[in-house]
């Protein structure tokens, strides 16, 4: 009886520590990636990327501050903003690759 219960709880652990995995490994793109300019990265301008497929920008600007949420197919990445004023929705594609984030040539890095 002792090793059925032993055998059961291996297979539990590694049942858990798999599942545990892969909700993490499907989380990789969560974080803040900042406007990188080539000779420096920017630590005010950044786009958030949230864990429940939000995302935020920087706001240094009211014009600039943007929110809303976001999908990732492959390597494409889209934003997607309601737009308060009219009853539409404004979309954005850009790719994202590792630590870096793409959108109309301009490069974020986490």
């Amino acid at each position: 009886m002792k090793r059925n219960t032993r055998a059961l709880v291996l297979v539990a652990s590694i049942t858990l520590a798999l599942l545990l995995s892969a909700g993490c490994g499907s989380n990789s793109a969560n974080g803040t990636y900042y406007r990188d300019f080539g000779n420096y990265t920017s630590t005010t301008m950044y786009i958030e990327l949230k864990k429940d497929k939000t995302y935020e920008t920087d706001g240094s600007s009211s014009s600039l501050r943007m929110e809303g949420t976001y999908e990732i197919n492959g390597d494409v990445i889209t934003f997607t903003q309601d737009l308060h004023f009219s009853d539409g929705k404004q979309t954005l594609s850009g790719t994202i690759n590792g630590k870096t984030l793409t959108i109309d040539g301009v490069k974020y890095i986490k």
